[in-house]
């Protein structure tokens, strides 16, 4: 086959029908990508499959088939690569967070949204950003995540604050990863 396919153990976005969650990738069965969506039942037929890559990311079209051996994706020969704003997906999820800088006292501050590239945080008062910054989220563990981060914009008489996480360690990553798909999970059995 012809197109860029996700790796196993990979996150990936299916849109089927009305539904649009955060899978993982667990295996390829003779074409088909193998996903594990958290026991939601999705709907067979028509799907996307999107997922980040080394060069951008990518957009699969394509059928689900969903049966007794679980959610199985099948792209089509002319899977795409599209462009888009950010280079990862993002989930609304509203955690307890902190800016520590170098010069100043740390700020207080609250995720709106969050992804394994960056964050949108709401600030208790306004910062002028001035080069790296480290982000301490709470995420419900012993010790907050750390990340390096580089303010991008900041809007809202500066009171919201768009970071970029620079730096990732392989570790971080996959609790990014796993708190993104946590939350979205949490926003599915909402609905």
């Amino acid at each position: 086959m012809s197109t860029f396919l996700p790796t196993v153990g990979q996150l990936a976005r299916v849109v089927a029908g009305r539904i649009n969650l955060i899978a993982v990738v667990d295996e390829f069965d003779r074409g088909a990508v193998v996903l594990d969506v958290y026991g939601v039942k999705l709907p067979a037929g028509p799907a996307r499959l999107s997922f980040n890559s080394s060069f951008g990311g990518v957009l699969l079209a394509g059928v689900l088939r969903v049966d007794e051996r679980g959610t199985r994706f099948w792209p089509d020969a002319k899977g795409t690569r599209f462009g888009q704003r950010r280079d990862t997906f993002r989930v609304t999820v509203a955690l307890r967070a902190m800016v520590e800088r170098t010069q100043g006292p740390p700020l207080q501050c609250r995720t709106l949204n969050l992804s394994i590239g960056g964050a949108l945080l709401e600030c208790q008062r306004p910062f002028a950003p001035a080069g790296e910054l480290t982000l301490a989220i709470d995420y419900g563990d012993a010790q907050p995540m750390r990340l390096s981060a580089t303010v991008i914009r900041n809007e809202d008489a500066a009171l919201r604050l768009a970071v970029a996480f620079t730096n990732i360690d392989g570790n971080d990553e996959r609790k990014l990863s796993l708190l993104v798909a946590a939350a979205q999970r949490r926003a599915l059995a909402s609905r």
